[in-house]
């Protein structure tokens, strides 16, 4: 999948860059750290072993394309399982969903390089959001509709 998300850019002429192992490793620390639950043994995925309770999460049928609002001229970086070889850094991270169009159902992970966020789409069709872009969706307004909160 990686691959197919550098093809995708090199042939898009979108910005992106394969960041360093060192880089890597320190966002793997941010994630170790903020959002991994420490007591979970089992799950065969980084979702499986997250602390689900603490994100926000939707279940609506294509709901990580309201993630595309939170990563409008942003910078992230993509992967798609943890111990993935290369994470790639994308200049705007909104454009991800456009690629991600053709792949829908496969579960990935977007991530700032300073580990303020964590964002992405698992295996059970659901979006998740931790750190800061939590507060982003549970105010996002397709959201709220969706659940059926007053705005």
């Amino acid at each position: 999948m990686i691959e197919d998300l550098i093809e995708y850019c090199v042939k898009g002429d979108i910005s992106y860059r394969i960041i360093s192992n060192d880089e890597k490793e320190k966002i793997k620390g941010y994630i170790n750290e903020r959002y991994l639950d420490k007591n979970r043994k089992s799950g065969r995925t980084l979702f499986d072993h997250l602390k689900i309770s603490e994100s926000v999460t939707a279940d609506a049928v294509d709901s990580w394309q309201w993630l595309k609002q939170f990563f409008k001229e942003k910078k992230a970086v993509a992967f798609f399982r943890y111990d993935e070889e290369q994470y790639v850094e994308l200049y705007d991270s909104s454009l991800f969903f456009e690629f991600y169009d053709d792949y829908a159902a496969i579960e990935f992970y977007l991530i700032d390089s300073n580990g303020e966020y964590l964002c992405g789409y698992n295996h059970s069709h659901c979006i998740f959001t931790m750190g800061t872009a939590a507060d982003w969706l549970e105010n996002n307004e397709q959201y709220r509709n969706y659940y059926g909160y007053d705005l």
